[in-house]
């Protein structure tokens, strides 16, 4: 069904040593799982995706070698970096052909949606927020929903960014098949400009030592 999708793959997040208070450690983990049970009852391909894009993402930062104290964060965004379309219409998100263009900013704003249900309990850290706002921002600009560009786009969004393009090319999807590995590798080439270059010739190098 997707790259990360089965029992033996699913992301250990009660394992994250993210940097909260010990007291609150618990509930965060606890959120965690609720929040990925209600993606999985509103939108199974959502939350399969999400699973992918952290198996993808855990395994780009270990190529990288971040420190843990770095990478855990960003492994914690990635799993929880779609949440926000748990406010987007489960018909919108599941629809079978193209979708106009009110629904398009419906589904975009799940970047803005995503951050503020991280931020409402107050126990996650606030780069995991910022990170899931700005997953789908490009270095160049053409992004959203800021338009940012360069570094005003933190790196853990811009690890993040690229291992969700991956993934989503490699996934058997609603709307497309999912690509050949070098029509994804072809798929990056032509949207390079998305990317920071060091990210993005790192990120090649990953995909060579790891998936051929």
């Amino acid at each position: 069904m997707g790259i990360g999708y089965n029992e033996g793959n699913h992301i250990p997040w009660r394992w994250l040593p993210v940097p909260v208070p010990a007291d609150k450690y618990p509930l965060l983990l606890e959120e965690t799982e609720r929040l990925l049970k209600k993606l999985e009852e509103h939108d199974l391909p959502s939350l399969i995706h999400t699973q992918d894009v952290a198996k993808v993402t855990k395994e780009f930062i270990r190529f990288l070698r971040l420190p843990r104290e770095t990478s855990m964060p960003i492994i914690l965004a990635a799993l929880l970096h779609d949440i926000g379309k748990l406010r987007v219409a489960s018909g919108i998100l599941q629809k079978p052909h193209g979708i106009d263009a009110i629904e398009q900013i419906l589904i975009q704003v799940h970047s803005n949606h995503g951050a503020s249900i991280i931020q409402e309990g107050g126990l996650f850290p606030p780069e995991v927020a910022e990170m899931v706002e700005q997953h789908h921002e490009h270095y160049d600009g053409s992004g959203y929903p800021g338009q940012l560009t360069g570094s005003s786009i933190t790196r853990g969004a811009q690890i993040i960014g690229i291992c969700d393009v991956f993934a989503m090319l490699r996934e058997d999807r609603v709307t497309q098949k999912a690509r050949t590995l070098a029509e994804a590798k072809e798929y990056l080439a032509k949207n390079k400009a998305w990317f920071a270059p060091d990210i993005y010739e790192s990120f090649l190098q990953y995909v060579a030592e790891n998936y051929g």
